[in-house]
């Protein structure tokens, strides 16, 4: 072929340019418009018929229909206002219409799929290159789009020809339409408001050598940061693009050459376009050029065996560090959080990566499914070789599992008598037991890595490989510092305050609700609670119910008419609801279409079984094991399940009377929070609470133990050094980011994320304990939307209730709590965290007694403080000040309770409550030192913004005034003097 070289001389040494480009670096084909036409519209046709649906829609006037089309020299602004015609939910959801009926892919499309291009990457919406790469390689092509931020990472870091393991749609896809670039607005957000994406343009044409097809350089969004980097770089001409010339079009071919040469560093080929007598254009001068290259450079096909592990190999070396993030363009590392396994003589420590790095040991490095294993081999890998040590990673399910066959594999066969490091990913000692074996015989000098996603068997087997001089280690989940990470990312230019509120919110719901601390579940979570830049704290139930809503939403349910998300939420709830009353929490495929059969007939309403089992599965709501599919979090489940009876009153009530809302963890809080009415719910478990604890007591004579009334805060003694002490606390100010993140820390509800097993239990009598129903009710009024005020006050002096009888309990088995470090008791636990000091008396009985007076001075202070951790939610807020008010029959234990509270929820005028009750505390009393304590301890290691702060001082300094000179009533100027004095060094300005 001539390649046009009579008409367009210079074509034929553009071809053997662009093939010497091919051979040497690869190139990365980017495609326009025009390899989708004639099948689908061009730009100005596309918004010709968008125009003429909108008027005979009655959408747009029929005198603004035709100025529209008059101004389609301007087509990004007919675009926006077509948006505030239709709407732009409406608007991009019709294009994307018109571009999924492309039902075969274009010639162009085929011949570009069957070249070996090192990338693909298109500004269209449709899918027209998949298909193609379906029907012609036999495989399928996954796609991308601009906002999937790390494999956006990935797509670029590629480095392998002919390996397009995704297409990069630039401007959307036609199956996300509100991704889709479509109008002015649109574009401005994508570029101008998102630096970075332009940012990714400039670095794509500086980095890479790209070949343009279809492309007609109109879009002023792409030219200009090509434009911009290629006009003066010091370099020869870089890039290629195929370009169609009407023939009724004057043309100048040296002068065009020279335009794209220096503008854009473009070696451009030219081919004809014959127009016919209707307008209509013919461009198989591009389709002849194109099959010349895919001819010459025809893509290769990978089957099996051999040529499959190596290319499984290849696309798995890219550079990549654990778990890495992209937020608006900005990256978010966190160091692998790695343990050893502890035993019975070892206790678990701490591994940094680079002491895993410079080991000679072998590692079994187990995790949970999610929590990155594979992207810490790839780091692992990545780390070994920048020491200059040879490192080959892969999938143990790729290599053979025989001696012969193994030295023959590509990467292993020039090594076999050389040191280097092996990291076998999805390692199974169940089925890879042989492949470990082959490799240690057969590669003398190997060192050996496995990832091994942990399960029950998994873990009864590691005793085996420590035999086989294995170490053992755990990766754990984030920590609280690397949520923070997370949250400045999305809150960069917030105060500190107002991001350790988010921090806490994502950590303690996360944590409550058993969802493992992995970055991707952090991410999530945290992208949520800031939509659109801006937190507003709500209840987990709100943060799940908007999680789910979102997951599930589709652009296409826009569409009164069509089966929108509503329609998906009853159909998911309805047949969770089935489940729910068969005992199960887990389906099949088949379960699920047969149901859908039913519920098709029952409700005639029409829809995609598959479809919304693949939107649950894409949502990240469920996953599949085996043949079996499973709620991804056991909240997800309660949510369906609740979500159903919440808006049905009759069964609300049945749901009451036989006690099911207790069947699953989390059901009570989803039917208060959904229901429009949840005082039946909080009544019933309050009537139910009160039974209890008036059991409890006939059982256990224990009311009114109080250990510390009447107590004495004794003057002397060290009261000098307990004021200083409080001075230079104050003075230092609240532990603020990492520091507060560390205090706050909880292993234990950490550990509770990794155990994702949703149950059903049905309410045992061993079941209706203080304890347990105690912590019922208080989720239930957490979670209460819409419930009477008198069920929400009797309900919290119930709890009070059990959180006095957890004091008066734990006052009796003050000496089994000093001599344990945990202790339970008909539903009550204690954790024992005080340390012997250094220096005591060896005396067994003498530290002993020592202890037991340790346990007994802090209860007051450490029950009040955790049950604050548990129940002082600001949604809570109005409620402890009202409670405030009843101090009749009120023990001095309940009243350090609700001052606890009150300084936890902060209602408005918390400060005045909290004054009061200092007031009407006996100046000497000990529970007036533990509610110096608590003030402390909320100022120091909670969450405060600046002005609660100023407040916490004023609370502080007030209990000097009480105690110190006896006033009850203080006035301002007195306060303000001893917080002067508590500041006296100046250390925190005022």
């Amino acid at each position: 072929m001539d390649f046009f070289e009579c008409e367009f001389p210079g074509n034929s040494n553009v071809f053997k340019n662009l093939c010497d480009a091919m051979e040497r670096d690869g190139v990365v084909a980017f495609t326009g418009a025009g390899t989708s036409m004639p099948e689908l519209p061009s730009w100005t046709m596309l918004l010709e018929k968008l125009i003429g649906d909108a008027v005979k829609a009655g959408l747009t006037s029929k005198e603004d229909g035709e100025a529209y089309n008059e101004g389609l020299s301007d087509p990004l602004f007919i675009a926006d206002r077509l948006s505030i015609d239709f709407g732009s939910g409406q608007l991009k959801s019709k294009v994307c219409a018109i571009f999924q009926e492309l039902s075969n892919p274009t010639a162009a499309h085929r011949l570009i799929a069957k070249t070996s291009f090192r990338r693909l990457m298109t500004l269209n919406y449709d899918l027209g290159l998949e298909l193609a790469s379906s029907e012609v390689n036999q495989e399928h092509l996954s796609s991308i789009t601009a906002n999937q931020q790390n494999e956006l990472q990935r797509w670029e870091s590629s480095s392998v020809a002919g390996q397009q393991d995704a297409l990069l749609h630039w401007h959307g896809i036609t199956t996300h339409a509100e991704d889709v670039i479509l109008t002015g607005d649109d574009y401005s957000r994508f570029y101008d408001q998102n630096p970075e994406n332009s940012k990714f343009l400039s670095r794509l044409f500086t980095s890479q050598r790209v070949f343009m097809i279809g492309f007609g350089f109109n879009d002023p969004f792409i030219t200009r940061p090509l434009e911009g980097v290629m006009r003066l770089l010091h370099t020869d001409t870089r890039h290629f693009a195929l370009l169609g010339v009407p023939d009724d079009k004057g043309f100048n071919v040296s002068l065009e050459r020279k335009k794209f040469a220096t503008k854009y560093k473009i070696e451009a080929m030219f081919y004809p376009v014959k127009i016919d007598q209707d307008g209509g254009r013919n461009h198989s001068g591009l389709q002849h050029i194109l099959e010349e290259i895919s001819k010459k450079y025809p893509k290769i096909k990978v089957n099996t065996g051999e040529e499959k592990i190596s290319s499984s190999r290849d696309l798995s070396i890219h550079t990549e560090i654990m778990n890495l993030f992209s937020v608006g363009g900005k990256h978010i590392y966190f160091e692998p959080n790695i343990w050893s396994a502890g035993n019975n003589s070892m206790e678990p420590m701490e591994l940094k990566l680079e002491d895993l790095i410079f080991s000679n040991d072998n590692f079994l490095i187990q995790a949970p499914h999610e929590y990155g294993l594979t992207t810490l081999g790839k780091r692992i890998a990545t780390s070994l070789r920048g020491e200059g040590q040879k490192c080959i990673i892969f999938d143990s399910n790729s290599l053979p599992k025989y001696k012969k066959k193994l030295i023959e594999v590509a990467e292993l066969k020039f090594i076999r008598n050389d040191p280097f490091s092996l990291v076998l990913d999805n390692f199974s000692s169940s089925d890879h037991e042989r492949l470990l074996d082959e490799v240690n015989s057969t590669f003398p000098k190997v060192r050996i890595v496995l990832l091994q996603r942990s399960s029950l068997t998994e873990s009864e087997l590691v005793e085996d490989y420590i035999e086989r001089g294995f170490r053992v280690l755990k990766l754990h989940g984030l920590r609280r510092e690397n949520i923070r990470e997370v949250v400045k990312a999305f809150l960069p230019v917030e105060q500190e305050d107002h991001i350790s509120l988010v921090v806490e919110k994502v950590y303690s719901d996360l944590t409550q609700l058993c969802i493992p601390l992995t970055p991707a579940n952090a991410v999530m979570y945290t992208s949520v609670l800031c939509k659109d830049g801006d937190f507003t704290p709500v209840s987990r139930l709100h943060i799940v119910d908007r999680f789910i809503t979102e997951a599930l939403q589709r652009a296409s349910d826009a569409y009164a008419d069509s089966f929108n998300i509503n329609n998906k939420m009853n159909l998911i709830s309805s047949f969770c609801i089935e489940l729910f009353e068969g005992g199960k929490t887990s389906f099949s495929t088949s379960e699920w279409l047969q149901y859908c059969k039913a519920y098709r007939k029952k409700t005639l309403v029409g829809f995609n079984a598959r479809a919304v089992l693949s939107d649950l599965i894409e949502g990240r709501i469920l996953w599949k094991n085996g043949e079996i599919f499973i709620f991804r979090y056991k909240m997800f489940y309660s949510y369906f399940v609740g979500r159903y009876v919440a808006v049905r009153p009759e069964m609300l009530e049945a749901y009451v009377e036989r006690e099911a809302y207790t069947s699953i963890d989390g059901l009570v809080e989803v039917i208060c929070g959904l229901a429009s009415d949840s005082s039946p719910i909080i009544e019933h478990l309050t009537q139910k609470l009160k039974l209890a604890s008036s059991r409890f007591y006939d059982e256990f004579p224990l009311r009114d133990i109080d250990a510390h009334k009447g107590v004495k805060w004794e003057r002397g003694g060290g009261e000098e050094e307990l004021w200083d002490t409080v001075t230079n606390n104050v003075e230092e100010g609240p532990k603020q980011g990492p520091d507060l993140d560390r205090i706050k820390t909880s292993i234990s509800a950490e550990s509770r994320t990794i155990d994702q097993k949703v149950e059903i239990v049905k309410l045992a009598a061993r079941e209706k304990n203080v304890s347990f129903l105690g912590g019922i009710l208080r989720k239930a009024l957490e979670n209460a939307t819409n419930a009477s005020a008198e069920a929400k006050l009797n309900a919290t002096e119930q709890v009070i209730a059990s959180h006095q009888i957890a004091y008066e309990v734990a006052t009796i088995f003050a000496p089994m709590i000093a001599s344990r470090k945990y202790m339970s008791w008909n539903g009550f636990s204690y954790v024992n965290l005080i340390e012997q000091e250094s220096g005591e008396s060896t005396d067994e009985k003498t530290r002993n007694e020592k202890m037991v007076r340790r346990v007994l001075a802090l209860l007051p202070y450490s029950i009040a403080t955790s049950s604050a951790d548990y129940l002082g939610s600001r949604k809570l807020g109005e409620v402890f000040r009202e409670i405030s008010n009843n101090t009749d029959n009120r023990s001095p234990f309940s009243s350090l309770l609700i001052f606890t509270l009150l300084l936890r929820s902060k209602p408005e005028g918390w400060e005045r409550e909290a004054s009061r009750i200092i007031r009407q505390m006996p100046r000497d009393d000990i529970y007036l030192y533990h509610m110096l304590s608590v003030s402390m301890k909320q100022f120091k290691s909670e969450v405060n913004t600046l002005i609660e702060g100023d407040y916490l001082k004023k609370t502080i300094a007030e209990i000097r005034i009480r105690r110190d000179i006896g006033l009850k009533s203080p006035n301002r100027a007195q306060i303000s003097k001893v917080v002067d004095e508590l500041e006296r060094q100046g250390i925190i300005d005022k």
